[in-house]
């Protein structure tokens, strides 16, 4: 979750991704 912190823009998309 660390990396999704850093990608402010894509948060939202990026968050699913990692999410699963």
């Amino acid at each position: 979750t660390s990396k999704v912190i850093s990608l402010t823009d894509d948060t939202s998309k990026v968050s699913l991704v990692y999410g699963q």
